[in-house]
């Protein structure tokens, strides 16, 4: 799974960002800020050992990075880790994860417990349904955070609904595809290989759209943390499905599978939400909803 430049463009290298205090402690995340943890910057580390050892150490010519800290962080170990420091970093706030609304900063598990599982999964995992907005709050930027001060409700995707601080992953992807379209698949067309230090849900939503995956079977798609994934485009900045390739992405990992299976085994839906597998749902339920597994 060495690189090799055979196609029309270059690749392009995506990379959730290592583990963040919330990731540690369960919690819904969203436009938080937290830190990553040291098993965090660990597996950033892990991530540029991974790029060197499959040859992209030299071929990585623009960083891209959210506004949010955990993505940041996790560029710069892997820049330093790599020797490449010198590489323009591109900070993006259409990079930033998925809006949260009201469960931002809540434990998933409580949000499980109170909601129940189906609702939680369908606001975790669906495309088109946003989680609830913040009460008391107007606009889709947060008031008072100087690194959006300059941004207004005009910036925000067409295709939000307007309710506060929250949006669907049909929206993260609007603007996530913007970016994509403005900056990203020039550069690879340009022959430059980009890496994308995103977010799980960014991730997911820029892959919809350039795999052209559905509404449902969106649902399965899961993006570990720190393990980079690669896509080969053709000239028309189609995706090339790799021999690789996992599951509905036509990227490949660059872990073998064991890897791949302990990393996606964090992202569970047991878990994510603290359910042991296999509890009767009669356990852990309450009133407001069933707690059987989506």
């Amino acid at each position: 799974m060495h690189h090799q430049s055979t196609l029309c463009a270059r690749p392009v290298l995506s990379l959730r960002h290592g583990e963040s205090t919330y990731n540690a402690e369960g919690r819904f995340i969203g436009w938080a800020d937290p830190p990553l943890t040291e098993r965090g910057e660990e597996e950033a580390r892990r991530a540029a050992h991974a790029l060197r050892e499959h040859g992209f150490a030299d071929a990585i010519d623009d960083i891209f990075v959210s506004y949010l800290r955990r993505s940041i962080k996790s560029g710069w170990i892997i820049a330093d880790e790599l020797g490449c420091s010198h590489v323009p970093v591109n900070s993006d706030w259409r990079l930033n994860e998925q809006m949260y609304g009201m469960l931002q900063g809540r434990l998933k598990r409580d949000v499980a417990h109170e909601h129940g599982v189906d609702l939680t999964q369908k606001w975790r995992r669906s495309y088109d349904i946003a989680p609830p907005a913040v009460a008391g709050a107007r606009g889709y930027f947060p008031a008072g955070d100087a690194k959006y001060a300059e941004l207004t409700d005009d910036d925000a995707p067409e295709s939000w609904c307007g309710s506060a601080q929250t949006e669907s992953l049909k929206d993260t992807q609007a603007r996530a595809w913007r970016l994509w379209k403005e900056r990203i698949a020039p550069r690879a067309r340009a022959g430059r290989t980009s890496l994308v230090v995103g977010h799980g849900n960014v991730i997911r939503a820029m892959l919809k759209r350039l795999d052209g995956i559905g509404n449902e079977r969106l649902r399965e798609v899961c993006i570990p943390r720190a393990v980079p994934l690669v896509y080969e485009l053709d000239a028309e900045m189609r995706p090339v499905r790799s021999a690789y390739a996992f599951g509905a992405l036509s990227g490949y990992f660059l872990a073998n599978p064991k890897q791949i299976a302990a990393a996606l085994k964090i992202e569970s839906t047991e878990a994510q939400l603290g359910l042991r597998a296999g509890a009767d749902p009669g356990e852990t339920s309450s009133s407001s909803g069933s707690f059987a597994a989506s």
